[in-house]
């Protein structure tokens, strides 16, 4: 409406051939109108939700598919587009939700994926959209869910035993005690007679034990936990697990950065500040993604990783460590 004021004052002043000056002024306001209206129209974004079916209450570890409308904006000249949440201090893990970190540019619609990983009445947070690495095109809109309670079992409490009394002759009493003495007496001479003989002094000899490569042990306590974890669907959890904690422990050693006690988002910010590519990352992003959603979810909501996923866990973290111990070097 106010671009169309600023359109119809501008022909009434252009007919009545009024002072070019005032012409001039508003079409100066015109552009600005323009302006404006194209600022507000890319500064918030509503995101909606993609789902089959029209439930509006979710479980742990559902893929939640969403879509924005990117206005003005083609997937033609755009390198990359991405979703970041602008309060460090607040990340989505701790506010229940876990963020795909690849999302698509598909007819000018933004479409991304979220999966919650706490139960409860959730808000996803206000979110930046970020075109090419610098630009923000837009703010999204929070939206809430509701997550509903995972029902787990109850353990049965242990049954007690009625307590037995066990009574022995008293003559069997004696015969005990004598044999525990003479037991006694026989450690205790032997430990007499070896005291009396000299002992040789040794000199200790240092040995210097080289320092073991980090790639090494990485290596080595990858192949520990698959010989000590089969694959099973209760294997899933601990595997994911350890494979997590080695990369993390191997990043740690190799760029000296404390990624043991990060999160994922904080662990890649980290190496983004390395000489990782974005390449890379991109690989780091989607191995920690499917490890993350086994650690945090119960089995029912990643039962579709198969034997071929467990097994590529392995090979893909073989592969990042042999990448950086030949682009590192050793320690």
């Amino acid at each position: 409406m106010t671009i169309l004021k600023h359109w119809c004052t501008f022909l009434s002043a252009a007919n009545k051939r009024s002072n070019p000056i005032s012409a001039g002024f508003l079409l100066l306001l015109l552009c600005n109108g323009f302006v404006s209206y194209a600022q507000e129209t890319l500064a918030i974004l509503t995101p909606e939700i993609i789902q089959m079916n029209q439930n509006t209450q979710y479980q742990i570890g559902d893929r939640i598919q969403m879509s924005i409308a990117l206005p003005f904006v083609s997937s033609q000249g755009i390198k990359s587009i991405k979703i970041r949440n602008p309060d460090e201090k607040n990340p989505l893990d701790s506010q229940g939700f876990y963020l795909d970190p690849s999302p698509q540019v598909i007819n000018g619609n933004l479409r991304f994926s979220v999966s919650p990983i706490k139960s409860g009445k959730l808000t996803l947070p206000e979110l930046q959209v970020i075109k090419d690495e610098t630009t923000t095109i837009g703010k999204t809109s929070p939206v809430s869910i509701t997550v509903a309670e995972l029902n787990a079992p109850k353990d049965k409490e242990p049954e007690l035993l009625d307590p037995v009394s066990i009574s022995l002759p008293f003559k069997f009493i004696i015969y005990g005690l004598l044999i525990l003495g003479l037991i006694i007496l026989a450690f205790y001479s032997i430990y007499k007679r070896y005291l009396k003989k000299p002992k040789a002094v040794k000199t200790p000899v240092e040995v210097k034990i080289p320092p073991v490569p980090d790639h090494e042990i990485a290596i080595r306590d990858l192949n520990a936990l698959y010989e000590t974890y089969s694959y099973s669907g209760e294997n899933l959890k601990p595997v994911a697990f350890g494979v997590s904690q080695i990369l993390k422990n191997f990043f740690s050693a190799r760029f000296k950065i404390d990624a043991k006690e990060s999160t994922t988002d904080e662990m890649l910010a980290l190496l983004r500040d390395e000489s990782l590519s974005e390449n890379e990352i991109r690989k780091l992003t989607l191995l920690f993604r499917d490890l993350d959603q086994i650690k945090f979810t119960d089995y029912i909501h990643h039962s579709r990783f198969q034997k071929s996923d467990y097994l590529n866990f392995k090979d893909s973290a073989k592969s990042i460590i042999d990448t950086w111990t030949i682009k590192g070097g050793l320690s």
